[in-house]
Parts: structure tokens; C-alpha cells; sequence
């Protein structure tokens, strides 16, 4: 579902998505947002629209997301963090195995 929400806000333009992955408890993205987004703006749509759906799809009605997030520089340390995430947490070998990843072969 999250996926989801990622891919068709990324197909709306409202940012260009340069790298992600998606594990049981979170998420990391590398975007662009479009020039006429705010960043804060973009994280809400993905943030938001996931919000919607699950509230609309399976009733759930606490709290989904911590409310910070950051900004950074440096691409290709965060691409390799992002990338590594599910390797340090035990869920895959290597980044490319991870289905849920744009590191993956079959990445959204």
C-alpha cells in the first residue's frame, strides 16, 4: 500500500524519486521534490495519502508516523545507508535482494 501511495504521487509530479526502501517499521527516501513543492509539502502527500488509506482501507485509528524527518547533502552516503537498512536489520543478504527497495532489480 505504501508503495503504492509512493508511486502515484511520484507520477503526479510532485517529486522525483532518486532512491527508497521500505521495511516492516519504516522508511527511507532520497527525493526531489517538485520545484513548485515544498519538501515538507511532499513528505505529506506520501505521509497523508498512506495515512488515508490505511485509516479508509483497515479501520486502524492510532498513530502512524514520528513527526520529524531530515534534509540532507551528501547523495551517495544516504543512497548507501538507505540501500544497507535491510541488511543491517536481518531482512536480506544484500541491498539488490530486498524486494522492497530501489536497489532491488524489481524496485517500484
Amino acid at each position: 500500500m505504501f508503495l503504492k501511495v509512493l508511486q502515484d504521487n511520484r507520477k503526479r509530479g510532485c517529486f522525483l524519486l532518486h532512491e527508497f526502501v521500505v521495511v516492516p517499521d519504516h522508511f527511507h527516501l532520497i527525493i526531489t521534490p517538485a520545484e513548485d513543492v515544498p519538501l515538507e509539502k511532499a513528505l505529506q502527500y506520501v505521509k497523508g495519502g498512506f495515512s488515508v488509506r490505511v485509516n479508509k482501507e483497515s479501520g486502524f485509528q492510532s498513530p502512524i508516523w514520528q513527526e520529524s524527518f531530515t534534509n540532507r547533502e551528501d547523495y551517495e552516503r544516504h543512497r548507501d545507508y538507505t540501500h544497507n537498512n535491510p541488511v543491517k536489520a536481518g531482512l536480506a543478504k544484500t541491498p539488490s535482494e530486498y524486494p522492497y527497495s530501489s536497489a532491488s532489480r524489481d524496485g517500484a
